[in-house]
């Protein structure tokens, strides 16, 4: 792939002399990540013709890759036991390995076992959570909780944050208002297409964002939160989340049907486990928008017509994904 592609050694002032590489490729190289996939993929298909893992719309899901995260699914001790064996075999044969202290075994049922879970020469963890792309997935915990008191924590660093940087500044409303739409909302509402927020939780988020507000604007404690609002020209978090939630089912609603993530949607709906994502369309269309039932041969088939903003929402946004999603 490279010819002539000599390297040297430096330390400190010593210096080898150049020797002729053959191996590996060079750093920021275009062909490092086609050559890596090519590798992640061998593996997969190895963990996949087990034929374990967890079955989705009739097809069983053994593995996710993504970049260099590998999260590997089971039903059974025995199937996560021949998984370990394989993974260790493809690391002695392709030279590959596998940090011990990185992996981690999450059991989202109760395990009654003896033995340990062994990598090669290493004993993985047993942990009650685990954080896959940002988002925290907890034993037990279908809702994603710890998640969300993760992103209202979050919430009040960057208002700490925004907080301190401002004092110093000459215009803290152009400052405040920029680190809060650029930095703060993106981080409070990190995996909020997925994530179950109750009243209670949404409303903590809101008054971070008003404090915010309230700094920016150097408007006193008394001051009225829709003057706040009104100023500064925010979505509340009622409206934020909304956007978000919506624009992510109208995304789903748009993939081909072979796509992962519409296998899944279609297979949680099917099971009935969508109660909470109806219950809040429903609250979105009672708070925002007015809504007809259409009948067809004088049978309601479901359908809902939008008719247009109820009075004082300026909620343009929703109404609009709305009409794309229904």
């Amino acid at each position: 792939m490279y010819t002539e592609n000599k390297i040297k050694f430096k330390l400190g002032n010593i210096e080898t002399e150049w020797v002729e590489n053959n191996v590996g490729v060079r750093q920021g190289c275009v062909i490092s990540p086609t050559l890596f996939n090519i590798f992640m993929e061998e593996l997969i298909a190895r963990i996949r013709r087990l034929g374990g893992g967890v079955k989705i719309g009739g097809i069983k899901i053994g593995a996710l890759g993504y970049a260099d995260d590998l999260v590997v699914l089971t039903n059974t001790v025995e199937e996560m036991i021949r998984v370990l064996e394989v993974l260790d075999q493809y690391g002695k044969e392709w030279d590959v390995k596998f940090s011990g202290g990185k992996c981690k075994i999450m059991e989202c049922t109760d395990v009654d076992r003896r033995n340990q879970w062994v990598l090669g020469d290493d004993i993985l963890e047993i942990v009650n959570k685990y954080k896959y792309l940002g988002v925290e997935i907890r034993k037990g915990d279908g809702k994603l909780k710890g998640m969300i008191r993760n992103n209202e924590s979050k919430a009040g660093k960057v208002a700490g944050l925004i907080r301190n940087t401002t004092w110093r500044c000459s215009n803290k409303y152009e400052v405040g208002r920029v680190l809060w739409k650029g930095v703060g909302v993106p981080r409070c509402l990190y995996g909020a297409e997925v994530l179950g927020f109750t009243q209670a939780e949404v409303n903590k988020l809101e008054k971070v964002q008003r404090q915010v507000g309230r700094l920016s604007l150097g408007a006193k404690k008394y001051t009225a939160n829709e003057a706040i609002g009104g100023e500064l020209g925010w979505s509340t978090m009622d409206e934020r989340i909304a956007k978000i939630k919506i624009g992510y089912e109208v995304k789903i609603k748009g993939l081909e049907e072979n796509r992962w993530l519409k296998k899944v949607y279609e297979e949680l709906e099917c099971e009935g486990y969508y109660e909470e994502r109806e219950e809040f369309i429903k609250f979105i269309e009672d708070k925002y928008i007015e809504v007809w039932r259409v009948e067809r041969n004088g049978e309601d088939d479901g359908m809902k017509m939008i008719l247009g903003l109820k009075e004082d929402c300026y909620f343009e946004e929703v109404v609009k994904k709305m009409k794309e999603y229904l």
